[in-house]
């Protein structure tokens, strides 16, 4: 029974790495979603556990994870620019990192991407608003957080549970709320 159970996640774990490039000791049990076909596109180093949802998108998208972080089950990580997560980065259940609107603000766009979409056609994120995300080293994010686009989470920092971060935080800061403000002071 033992060398079933391996030799099934020996398969899960390759087929996982086919569609990114993971560094030695890291479990992947989530979901890789790449769009684009290019491994380099989702890169994870070394020893850490992912059991979240990756996802790029099909024209752009980067996501780069670092050494020793543990990222929890129904995350959700989508790019259309970039995410970058430093090393000893912590993310709890149910947290949604996503560096994009997903959709067009304009009614007509949004229809005419919903058809696509709906069509099953390549559609280009050129029109919707994007920035990169960047979750620096020793980040601990609670769970059901939401990090939108165009932000930094400085080393160091807490994310309270449920709270939505759209602006920078400061590092060693405990956020929390919506929008996440700053509660407290986190120690080095």
């Amino acid at each position: 029974m033992l060398f079933i159970q391996r030799a099934k996640r020996f398969v899960r774990q390759w087929k996982l790495e086919k569609r990114c490039v993971a560094g030695s000791g890291t479990i992947l049990t989530g979901s890789v979603t790449n769009r684009q076909g290019r491994r380099e596109a989702i890169r994870i180093g070394t020893r850490s556990r992912i059991a979240a949802e990756l996802l790029v998108y099909d024209d752009a998208g980067l996501i780069e994870i670092g050494d020793d972080c543990v990222i929890n089950g129904g995350a959700r990580i989508w790019s259309a620019d970039a995410v970058r997560i430093g090393d000893r980065v912590l993310i709890s259940h149910d947290v949604f990192i996503h560096d994009c609107n997903a959709h067009p603000l304009s009614a007509r766009r949004r229809f005419q991407h919903v058809s696509e979409i709906r069509e099953g056609r390549l559609y280009r994120y050129d029109d919707i608003a994007h920035a990169p995300i960047v979750i620096e080293d020793d980040v601990w994010i609670n769970a059901a957080a939401m990090i939108l686009k165009g932000v930094t989470i400085g080393r160091g920092a807490v994310v309270g549970a449920g709270a939505l971060v759209t602006r920078d935080v400061e590092p060693y800061t405990i956020v929390a709320g919506v929008p996440a403000g700053k509660i407290g002071d986190a120690w080095e």
